[in-house]
């Protein structure tokens, strides 16, 4: 078993391999949240709406050392991670963790929600032979998983086209006639796997203003009109961490106001996406990235 977390990898199937090794990963069932109501003045139940609860993925982790010290030094850059302030005190912030078990040809899984519960050192015999050992708990506060690794993220780029055909800049760029007119949208097919919907991460890159993109289920994600783009700006929208971002990571309060983080989703199979930018140098463009999604690993 194996396991990234923060870009750190930690994990070995054999004692002998590796400074930390992982076992007893356990991701529990599947629980609901029911609306259900007891019958007035009869038996029974009728049921209401049914939505599945977050889990806890539990796992050991242990170190392959010599002495106490350094088996307190390899564990302690993971814990430092597992326990970052920042993060914690982020309301509404999911953060990624992936794994992979080692019978699965090297297939990564990967699930979202927050580190929770991890006990101190366990010292005993083991901890002097450098053999330190720590359970940590993970609840998984999004109920689906998704494919993990750098071969489970897929993309699709989508290039603005001109302004209304009269009305504005052409291209190659000539005199404009008269201000721009409104951005025609772009289009481009996808197919997507899994048997979950899957919110994707939509990158809008400048130069440019009036981003938004469209897809053929009915959401929208764009930026508010008067937030410009320069050439070499980015915003980068995560509906499942629930972050809005620049180049630098810092939050952005950019979205219009029909944009909602929580209704952005590509169902399994071919799904149209619609973009469209006012850019008079044709470069404006957006990224969209998606994993597949299912309902359990």
């Amino acid at each position: 078993m194996r396991v990234r977390f923060e870009g750190l990898e930690i994990g070995s199937t054999e004692r002998r391999h590796g400074d930390v090794v992982i076992s007893d990963m356990d991701f529990g069932s599947t629980e609901y949240v029911t609306a259900d109501q007891q019958q007035e003045g009869r038996d029974g139940v009728t049921p209401g709406r049914d939505y599945l609860r977050g889990t806890i993925a539990a796992f050991t982790i242990s170190s392959n050392q010599r002495t106490m010290r350094q088996a307190r030094e390899v564990l302690s850059e993971f814990l430092a991670a597992w326990r970052d302030r920042k993060r914690r005190l982020t309301p509404g912030l999911l953060v990624p963790l992936e794994y992979s078990p080692l019978d699965m040809d090297g297939e990564w899984f990967r699930i979202y929600g927050r580190p929770r519960s991890n006990d101190s050192y366990i010292f005993d015999h083991l901890m002097r032979q450098g053999v330190g050992t720590v359970n940590l708990e993970f609840e998984q506060l999004e109920p689906r998983f998704f494919a993990g690794g750098e071969a489970g993220e897929q993309q699709a780029t989508i290039r603005a086209t001109a302004a209304a055909s009269g009305t504005g800049w052409t291209f190659p760029l000539t005199f404009p006639v008269s201000s721009p007119g409104p951005p025609e949208p772009a289009s481009t097919v996808i197919t997507v796997s899994g048997s979950e919907p899957t919110p994707p991460i939509i990158e809008f890159h400048g130069p440019g203003r009036r981003f938004q993109i469209n897809g053929n289920a009915g959401w929208h994600m764009g930026l508010d009109p008067d937030v410009e783009l320069a050439a070499d700006e980015v915003i980068t929208i995560d509906p499942l961490s629930r972050t809005v971002t620049d180049n630098f990571g810092r939050p952005r309060s950019v979205l219009d106001l029909r944009s909602a983080l929580g209704q952005i989703e590509l169902h399994p199979g071919t799904e149209t996406l619609f973009f469209s930018a006012e850019d008079v140098t044709g470069t404006a463009h957006a990224i969209i990235r998606w994993r597949d999604a299912y309902a359990s690993a």
